[in-house]
């Protein structure tokens, strides 16, 4: 039976496939892993999930903290990971690099998937209406379920996605396009937090935050190239 049992964005999918086995060999507890959106995770949480740590982006952290579901002493940043564009393999790549650039690829786009309840989907909402383009693009949106929706481009369900860049890496089929670095949108923080004990819990100790701190791997060496390697930072 695993000792740590993790809830965690894709954003991270990548990194702890990685760096989970060396964390395992040296010397530390076995993981189980449960990977689901942001938002997907927030309503597990509330409805009575079982985990040990949790890792999210900071506002689902903050709404766990005011419902006491976890230890804000404990939470731990451990990334930032940006948005950015993903097409078919093969096809053109749009110039995304100015304003008027995204507006024209977005709006030429016969269709668009991007995450119904991960953290990205709701970035580009706000994007779009920061570019004005809100309604012409709303009957081109296609909601992807949770994981890595740029595998509907590869399937050819539609013709562009916009997820968080370590989502739209690994996925076969598809090109990376680039970043969305036009508009001053915030990067979503990846925060690590271990849970908070039910009153007078027994059965095991809360994780301490020294514990916590070393599934961040700080000290190995490679860990910031592997993490870039993937697509955050």
């Amino acid at each position: 039976m695993a000792d740590i049992k993790i809830l965690s964005t894709h954003a991270v999918q990548e990194v702890l496939c990685e760096l989970g086995p060396l964390f395992e060999r040296a010397g530390g507890s076995s993981l189980a892993i449960d990977y689901d959106p942001a938002n997907a995770l927030k309503r597990r949480i509330e409805g009575g999930a079982a985990f040990d740590v949790v890792i999210v982006t900071r506002p689902v952290i903050d709404a766990l903290v005011r419902q006491g579901k976890v230890n804000r002493e404990a939470c731990t940043d451990i990334g930032r990971s940006g948005l950015g564009v993903a097409v078919r393999q093969g096809a053109a790549k749009p110039d995304i690099t100015t304003v008027d650039a995204l507006k024209r690829a977005l709006l030429a786009a016969r269709s668009l998937v991007r995450s119904k309840d991960g953290t990205s989907g709701l970035y580009f909402e706000t994007l779009l209406d920061r570019l004005g383009i809100a309604n012409a693009m709303h009957d081109k949106i296609v909601l992807g379920p949770s994981g890595r929706i740029a595998e509907l481009v590869a399937r050819g369900e539609a013709e562009m996605a916009v997820q968080q860049i370590p989502e739209l890496l690994p996925v076969k089929g598809v090109e990376y396009v680039g970043p969305l670095r036009i508009l001053p949108l915030p990067k979503p923080s990846l925060i690590l937090s271990p849970r908070r004990p039910p009153p007078r819990c027994s059965t095991r100790k809360d994780l301490s935050r020294s514990r916590v701190e070393r599934l961040c791997w700080p000290r190995w060496r490679g860990r910031t190239a592997c993490d870039r390697s993937k697509g955050s930072e």
